[in-house]
């Protein structure tokens, strides 16, 4: 019996490594290695062309970075750029597009899927290949934009983050209403309404959830959790 319980213990522990850093009681804590990040896309160019592999996607809480996509360009005047790994989350960020490239032609991959994040928000959609690239946007003869082309679509977020973004929203248009005279609820400017106001306000409903920005996106943490 005694080595019938060792195992599971041990069973448990090998289960959830992996997975942040794990506590049982106050006597045990495992210390989990840093997730990785992505592995960057590999270049190859003959000709006279020009390849860049793309840059692997940041590391998330729980699951690594997406792998930058591999580039090969053959020919006088190719340019081939791989598309960047996709950040990780509590699963694996999505790898880059590979891209070849012929003579005179310039491809660019586009950006891997963000993986599903720890308080519920679902993965951004990757970039465009020319947007990852930093080539700029221009519109087309048919009204589309070239950056349109080739986007990602998000991944879908839970209720409970629907429902905190819902709150989110109504005390920007309260704050913006106060301070300018004009409702908003547009989150385009994300930045427009400090976080700290927002988090006083969450107190005083009695919520013990908080929100932070981080890459341009809420963020939503327990109250008890540190805030960086």
């Amino acid at each position: 019996m005694t080595f019938v319980l060792g195992l599971a213990a041990i069973i448990v522990v090998f289960v959830f490594v992996g997975h942040g850093n794990i506590r049982i009681g106050p006597w045990l804590k495992v210390e989990v290695p840093p997730v990785a990040g992505g592995s960057g896309g590999s270049a190859s160019a003959e000709s006279g062309g020009k390849a860049f592999g793309g840059t692997g996607g940041p590391a998330g809480p729980i699951g690594s970075g997406g792998a930058g996509g591999d580039a090969h360009a053959d020919g006088p005047n190719s340019v081939a750029i791989g598309g960047p790994g996709g950040g990780g989350g509590v699963g694996l960020g999505g790898p880059g597009g590979s891209v070849q490239a012929g003579s005179g032609g310039l491809v660019a991959g586009g950006e891997g899927g963000e993986a599903g994040q720890p308080d519920g928000r679902g993965g951004r959609g990757g970039r465009n290949g020319l947007e990852a690239a930093g080539i700029p946007n221009r519109q087309l003869p048919d009204g589309i934009w070239l950056w349109d082309y080739g986007r990602g679509g998000n991944g879908g977020s839970t209720s409970e983050y629907v429902e905190n973004l819902a709150v989110i929203e109504h005390l920007r248009a309260e704050y913006i209403l106060a301070h300018s005279g004009q409702p908003e609820t547009s989150l385009h400017q994300i930045q427009s309404v400090p976080a700290d106001w927002l988090n006083g306000e969450l107190q005083k409903r009695g919520e013990t959830w908080r929100v932070r920005v981080r890459n341009g996106e809420y963020e939503f943490y327990s109250s008890g959790a540190e805030s960086h």
